[in-house]
């Protein structure tokens, strides 16, 4: 009862402060240069500056640990002398052993607790070698690690620790139960990435996170879930359980794991009801450098420079980011200025230009015509292909307003439900919140999407009826064919729109392997007209090339041509619709995989009939075979960016169709241990010696060997997922493999047989390849790029596989950044090769 009261006590304590910390930022006028936290004192700065510089002034006499600030020495000697004068009768838990100020390399990788004194405890117990990694691992981090430490006591009996007398001290530390140096290792990310996302809790704090954990940090929640710790993992491959090998204390797991078992799920973010859109604190800070003198922004200029907004439109974009975020004017101490939107706006338009999927008309595109919510969210979409951190986010901070005020201008007028510009604006933000790394706005993205579609089907934009045939003259006069020109782009917006939300919700249901919300049956609208067309600059120049355009039969529609092997016309964006025509097959991948996957799940499914077994087959033969059909109509395009998309997509389809991708989800620890281990004996005994794992780990190559190929500044979001996707199956195999070979050291050389050639998966196709497929001869490597040299990987080697893997990521996102120690990378991106890391370095199996 006591505690219970001490904890409200200190949660409205909090609460209080929480308040007092937002009205104190308005009197804000000293930033930490790192990170961009405000405080209203210098000598609050200044110890702030020693969390990022993990300058450790203050040693402990007992124990000799040190610490960056006063107070939590105070915690900490409160603790030694706690446990002192505690008897065990009183205070059982203050016998616990102490935190080790640096753990062993035993101890870390299995995620248990270890000793200060070396060799620790559990090394001599289990008779292994105790060795610590050469200086400090955690150096980096601020004292906010000691006072997670702290923290296991003070929630027990706080009343023997002294207070903080200095209420604005926490506002610049604080802890999170959600650690993302705990949870992934403090070797995840390099000095460079930590000090680009502060918040990911590498020295910047907030106290409201502290009080509610789980307030959207960068990608806290995991889409792509490796939760298994290496114990558990050995216990895995081991067959033995792995209750025998895994601390079962809970409170220690959360403190050095990062994860309750609770959180051990597909679906780990559990929010509470503080958490709310407006709990967060957006920022708008940033130099107008940081966009103009990037080179995304310098190509975007040379391609777009009618762009141009006024003051007056700025101002009108503000006033709906205070609105919508319900923010006062004195909160924002600094705003994107005009110039600044200009290239956001800019860049959203260079980087549609050199995607396959055009969707908005830049040629009619007038800021002062268009709603402010639609460049609320293109200025957004544009700050997401800027290799710059500050400026990611503050495009995710533009998104949420633009969410917000998007939907309350469609609810209080219904009619701007079938405005396409208002439908575009929703469409980005959830572009945006979909492959943001936020889990909370990737989880609102999702339950929003769907309204896009229904928008667009309730309109009547999927049937051919909504767009009327329009006739042009090639000697009318300019008033109308700037009308006629005007009200083309308006239907042609309607069509790329509505074949964008498509292929959106098949690139959604790909990455989070959910099933697709429509098919290409319900699309009757005509197929999109030539690109030539599209970004016609003018009205005269749309006019003449309409006018010397074949138009002896009307565009034909998306289902009618779906099975066409041969769809070429001048008056046809031949790249968009095969684009279109190749995200159709996913449905029917997703069907035929559902199908087997439910039969097999079945515990007293009688054997598959002939009859049954015929059709499995022949549904397997014609969608194979279609996909490499439209992958050859796409190698035979000339132009680079229909070529590489085409692939990249064709591949990983054809990777999916053979890979039983829920039991490889499994197997990485989405589910956690128990369903791991089962995973790893189906995928051994039913998958991992069939033609179809051989098939999908050639195609996993393939996908590498794609995405090198692609545009650098494509390499983000739903393309990410899929080189991710690619390593997983690919890790997958290697780990089978290892197991079966017995093969005990980390670090393999590749060793061929003489009767093996090598069979290098990221490579064109060669006449070896179909013995490996069909016989399993040959030794499956990949190609390690590096600045030096080109070195085969094999399979089993998978920790270099991850780094292969890693390379294509942070290689491909912003090779104008390659001069600098360490290239800029989305938080996605940053996520992902956060796992794939965490996959290399799993456990070597005994």
């Amino acid at each position: 009862m006591k505690q219970g009261i001490a904890n409200s006590t200190r949660l409205n304590t909090m609460v209080a402060k929480r308040q007092m910390f937002t009205a104190s930022n308005l009197e804000a006028m000293h930033y930490c240069q790192v990170c961009s936290k405000a405080f209203v004192r210098y000598d609050h700065v200044a110890r702030h500056m020693r969390s990022h510089q993990a300058t450790r002034v203050h040693r402990c006499s007992e124990c000799g640990k040190s610490f960056t600030r006063s107070d939590v020495l105070s915690r900490h000697e409160a603790l030694h002398e706690r446990r002192m004068n505690s008897s065990t009768d009183t205070c059982r838990e203050s016998q616990r052993p102490m935190r080790a100020s640096q753990a062993c390399n035993g101890c870390a990788s299995s995620k248990t607790r270890c000793d200060d004194i070396k060799p620790c405890q559990r090394c001599k117990v289990r008779g292994m070698v105790c060795t610590t990694s050469e200086g400090d691992a955690y150096s980096f981090l601020s004292d906010a690690n000691m006072l997670v430490g702290a923290t296991e006591d003070e929630n027990l009996s706080s009343s023997t620790v002294p207070k903080n007398t200095d209420d604005t001290e926490t506002q610049s530390v604080h802890t999170s139960s959600f650690d993302f140096a705990d949870t992934f290792g403090a070797d995840s990310l390099t000095q460079h990435q930590r000090a680009q996302f502060p918040e990911l809790g590498f020295g910047s704090f907030d106290p409201f996170h502290q009080l509610h954990p789980g307030s959207d940090p960068i990608m806290d929640y995991d889409l792509f879930n490796t939760n298994l710790s290496d114990a558990e993992f050995r216990a895995i491959l081991e067959g033995t359980s792995n209750h025998s090998v895994v601390q079962p204390h809970v409170l220690e797991e959360e403190v050095i794991g990062g994860y309750t078992a609770s959180e051990k799920s597909c679906w780990g973010w559990q929010p509470n009801k503080f958490q709310s859109t407006f709990a967060d604190n957006p920022t708008f800070a940033i130099a107008d450098s940081a966009v103009v003198n990037s080179p995304e922004a310098g190509e975007a200029a040379s391609s777009s420079s009618h762009i141009s907004l006024s003051s007056t439109i700025r101002d009108r974009i503000l006033g709906v980011v205070v609105e919508s975020l319900k923010l006062s004017a004195t909160s924002i101490s600094s705003f994107p200025s005009t110039k600044t939107l200009d290239y956001l706006l800019q860049n959203f338009f260079h980087s549609q230009s050199i995607s396959l999927d055009k969707w908005i008309h830049e040629a009619t595109f007038e800021p002062a015509d268009v709603p402010i919510e639609l460049l609320i969210s293109m200025a957004a979409a544009g700050a997401q292909a800027v290799a710059e951190p500050s400026v990611w986010k503050v495009g995710l901070a533009l998104q949420e307003s633009a969410r917000l005020a998007s939907m309350a201008l469609i609810e209080a007028d219904n009619s701007n439900s079938r405005n396409c510009r208002f439908i575009q604006a929703i469409g980005l933000c959830v572009d945006i919140g979909i492959w943001s790394g936020s889990v909370r706005k990737m989880e609102v993205a999702e339950a929003i999407e769907q309204s896009v579609t229904t928008m667009l089907r309730r309109s009547g934009a999927f049937g051919k009826p909504f767009y009327t045939a329009i006739e042009v003259h090639p000697h009318e006069d300019e008033q109308a064919v700037n009308t006629k020109w005007r009200r083309w782009a308006r239907l042609e917006s309607f069509k790329r729109t509505t074949l964008h939300s498509f292929i959106h919700d098949m690139q959604s249901s790909i990455a989070l392997h959910k099933g697709p919300a429509t098919t290409l049956v319900e699309y009757t609208l005509p197929v999109p007209a030539a690109e030539a067309l599209w970004t016609a600059a003018s009205p005269g120049e749309w006019r003449d090339l309409y006018t010397s355009l074949e138009w002896s039969q009307p565009l034909p529609s998306i289902a009618a041509s779906f099975h066409s092997i041969s769809l070429e016309s001048n008056i046809i964006d031949v790249g968009l619709t095969d684009l279109v025509l190749l995200y159709g097959f996913w449905p029917q991948i997703w069907a035929l995989k559902n199908t087997q996957t439910l039969h097999n799940r079945r515990q007293d499914a009688p054997p598959l009939s002939e009859s049954s077994t015929l059709w499995f087959a022949g549904q397997y033969e014609s969608i194979y075979t279609d996909l490499q059909k439209s992958q050859r109509r796409f190698l035979q395009r000339t132009q680079c960016k229909a070529r590489d998309e085409g692939v990249l997509i064709s591949e990983i389809m054809m990777m999916l169709l053979h890979l039983p991708d829920v039991d490889l989800q499994c197997l990485a620890g989405k589910l956690g241990a128990s369903e791991a281990q089962r995973a790893f004996m189906i995928l051994r005994k039913d998958w991992f010696s069939t033609r179809e794992a051989r098939c999908a780990v050639w195609h996993a190559g393939q996908v590498f060997r794609a995405a090198r190929s692609l545009q650098p500044a494509l390499i983000r979001g739903f393309y990410a997922t899929t080189v991710y996707a690619a390593a997983l199956c690919l890790w997958a195999y290697g780990v089978i493999q290892r197991e079966q070979d017995s093969v005990q050291s980390a670090n393999l050389e590749i060793v061929m047989p003489l009767d093996q050639s090598l069979i290098i998966l990221d490579s064109p196709a060669t006449p070896s390849r179909e013995g490996f497929i069909d016989f399993a001869q040959g030794l499956p490597v990949l190609t390690r790029i590096t600045s030096t040299s080109r070195t085969d990987v094999s399979l089993t080697d998978y920790k270099q596989v991850m780094e292969v893997a890693r390379g294509v990521l942070r290689n491909k996102f912003s090779p104008n950044l390659a001069h600098h120690s360490a290239p800029a990378s989305s938080p996605l991106i940053v996520r992902l090769e956060s796992i794939l890391k965490d996959l290399g370095e799993i456990t070597e199996i005994p």
